[in-house]
């Protein structure tokens, strides 16, 4: 989810911790109930004695191409986090720091090989991006990582504990650089510096209920991403997300 977030608001998010997140939604999360072989995309499965229980739900979303209702490819491609084109869309706004971890045994909820992919374009695409990926039993500690299952059964508190200041300390040293270069303009072009800082920045009164932002903020809220014959539109105003779509093929 944290990655979806950084997809549609990049002006938003600073940084992204995961833990296990995938980079194609499982299609068993859509809803088709018994469009598709609910023994293979079940819901929830549960073993009883004996016998395995599947269990399925049944959305909105259908298969049938004639209905308002279809999951077709642009609706697909749109909740994709590993969308080569998308990623370069968001390339283009303020990039969030991403710190992933996943088990290369993962394969039924978050294949790996996705993760790996989706990491290796954040990386060509000049995000700092770092996936830690594990695969055998030795790098199984007992603390931090204790499986090699879904989640790798670590503790949310130690994830936050271990990665949260390093990202912070990233992020101040991001925030020093474009002071200095702000500084640096501001010599050679003082009026037009200070016009955008003057707009950038809160008054001084407000400096203690609304501390300097780590990163200095896209003033352009909003995105837009091409899906098939669909474009999605993203924007935010008035703290408020707005989600618009509309037809490529309208004049």
């Amino acid at each position: 989810m944290a990655h979806l977030v950084s997809k549609i608001a990049p002006w938003a998010v600073d940084m992204v911790i995961d833990n296990s997140g995938y980079a194609k939604f499982p299609w068993r999360l859509i809803g088709l109930g018994k469009e598709v072989d609910y023994m293979k995309f079940m819901s929830v499965g549960a073993p009883f004695k004996e016998i395995k229980l599947h269990f399925f739900d049944k959305t909105f979303w259908t298969t049938n191409p004639h209905s308002p209702n279809f999951f077709s490819p642009a609706r697909r491609k749109i909740r994709y986090i590993l969308e080569p084109r998308h990623l370069e869309i968001q390339a283009a706004y303020p990039k969030p720091i991403y710190v992933g971890y996943h088990s290369a045994r993962d394969e039924n909820i978050a294949p790996p090989h996705e993760k790996q992919e989706l990491y290796a374009l954040y990386q060509k695409l000049g995000f700092d991006a770092t996936l830690h990926m594990f695969s055998d039993e030795s790098e199984i500690d007992g603390k931090f990582i204790k499986t090699l299952d879904h989640g790798l059964g670590m503790s949310i508190k130690s994830l936050i504990n271990k990665e949260l200041p390093p990202i912070l300390e990233k992020l101040r040293r991001r925030a020093a650089a474009s002071s200095s270069a702000d500084s640096s303009t501001a010599l050679n072009s003082p009026a037009r510096v200070s016009s955008r800082v003057s707009q950038a920045r809160p008054a001084a009164k407000n400096s203690a209920a609304n501390p300097p932002l780590l990163i200095p903020r896209s003033q352009n809220k909003s995105i837009a991403y091409p899906c098939d014959e669909l474009l999605y539109t993203f924007s935010e105003k008035n703290h408020k997300m707005r989600l618009e779509i509309s037809r490529l093929d309208e004049d």
